[in-house]
């Protein structure tokens, strides 16, 4: 059954929030499955608890907050985004290793994660996606003259990991990395019987679309 416009638009909204989209000569990204997404939210909110000993269950930012008061502390993912603790760019041109699995996937408010309403103090992992999404509009209306902010964004991420460098604020990922290890490592041993879940073969139809506005492969689920 195909997606309503309405739905498929929204899929194209989330690659533009945070994705390192392909090239016409690059595998697609391969997006996170329903169930991983929901795997991951049942580990993290059973985390809230069990190990950031916050007052109530609840999906937490992965970026802990600081007050004087209170010093550093965990806080609600107000809008959660799922980030990809070593960028789906950097996996793929780079180091060559799989994105798509737990110890590299932590929640985070998507205003740590790609500037969503951040004031200009707060620390922002995807600051050219928060550039992006700021210059979009102008562009728009401009009468889409020219490449799309996000078409410049993704040609000076090819260029970055071309040369091998870094396109994201990487100042965090070691706490990032070392908490997702945590959490997950202590959530499999309490819950053995919620594995990872894995993509099966024929139990969905997955298709590449060619994306003009993103310039972009993206995987579509049907």
């Amino acid at each position: 059954m195909h997606d309503s416009p309405e739905k498929r638009a929204g899929r194209h909204r989330r690659w533009k929030d945070s994705i390192d989209g392909a090239t016409q000569h690059e595998e697609p990204r391969q997006d996170l499955l329903q169930s991983q997404k929901h795997w991951i939210v049942r580990a993290w909110t059973w985390a809230s608890i069990a190990i950031f000993g916050m007052d109530e269950e609840c999906l937490p930012s992965a970026i802990p907050q600081y007050s004087e008061r209170e010093g550093w502390f965990f806080k609600k993912a107000e809008k959660p985004h799922i980030h990809h603790i070593s960028p789906v760019g950097i996996q793929n041109r780079i180091m060559d290793e799989p994105y798509n699995v737990p110890r590299n996937l932590a929640p985070i408010d998507a205003s740590n994660h790609v500037g969503e309403r951040a004031s200009e103090e707060m620390f922002v992992i995807h600051k050219d996606t928060m550039d992006a999404n700021r210059a979009y509009g102008e562009w728009a209306r401009g009468g889409k003259k020219g490449p799309s902010p996000y078409e410049i964004m993704g040609h000076d991420r090819r260029i970055a990991t071309q040369h091998g460098d870094l396109y994201h604020d990487s100042r965090l990922d070691e706490h990032l990395r070392n908490t997702a290890d945590r959490v997950v490592t202590e959530y499999t041993r309490e819950h053995k019987e919620d594995k990872w879940p894995t993509r099966k073969k024929g139990l969905q139809s997955i298709r590449n679309e060619w994306s003009e506005e993103l310039q972009a492969w993206i995987q579509i689920e049907e």
